[in-house]
């Protein structure tokens, strides 16, 4: 058979190769979405909630944040929620308790925690403590409060209750010691 004859199926592409017969590919060869792809992806679906002028701020990516866009939670109950969920999450941190929100099974992972050293041990206590005086003054706002907070705050989810949302948040407020004038 001669080498000039013609192959058959489709032409290779007129590209550098390595001596395997693989493509090289370059660095300015983007391998997926770009930046801006995604960029653009995430502001066409921010778009679709809140206005296109408030799509690039940050605060158009969550519930919380998307409801103080609108004016419908001020500054202050906007900080209050976001104090608390950052509180939820270390508080699970430091009783090592499982994320409510699993991503993937790590196969290899070691579950447990290390040795603890008294700085560790003293902020894991502190946290805890913070934690539980939180729930308490959640609690003094009453059970449907709490879950409300605990659903757009914490899971990111839709407001059933924004009255009781409201109230949960003035508590959170006055329990992390918010000013009345708090601008964001």
């Amino acid at each position: 058979m001669s080498k000039n004859r013609k192959r058959k199926g489709r032409p290779s592409k007129a590209v550098q190769r390595y001596p395997s017969g693989q493509p090289v590919h370059s660095a300015r060869e983007p391998r997926g979405e770009t930046e801006a792809q995604i960029l653009g992806t995430v502001l066409a679906w921010r778009s679709r909630i809140v206005p296109p002028s408030m799509a690039r701020k940050a605060e158009a990516g969550y519930e919380l944040g998307r409801m103080m866009l609108s004016h419908i939670v001020t500054p202050r109950q906007h900080r209050a929620g976001y104090d608390y969920a950052r509180l939820e999450n270390d508080y699970r941190m430091a009783i090592d308790a499982p994320s409510p929100f699993p991503k993937s099974m790590e196969m290899g992972a070691v579950k447990g925690r290390p040795m603890l050293s008294d700085d560790r041990n003293d902020f894991l206590k502190r946290k805890a403590n913070e934690f539980m005086q939180a729930k308490t003054a959640l609690a003094g706002a009453g059970g449907v409060a709490s879950r409300e907070v605990y659903q757009v705050c914490v899971s990111d989810r839709k407001a059933e209750s924004v009255d009781n949302l409201i109230i949960g948040l003035d508590a959170l407020a006055d329990f992390f010691r918010i000013p009345l004038d708090h601008e964001g």
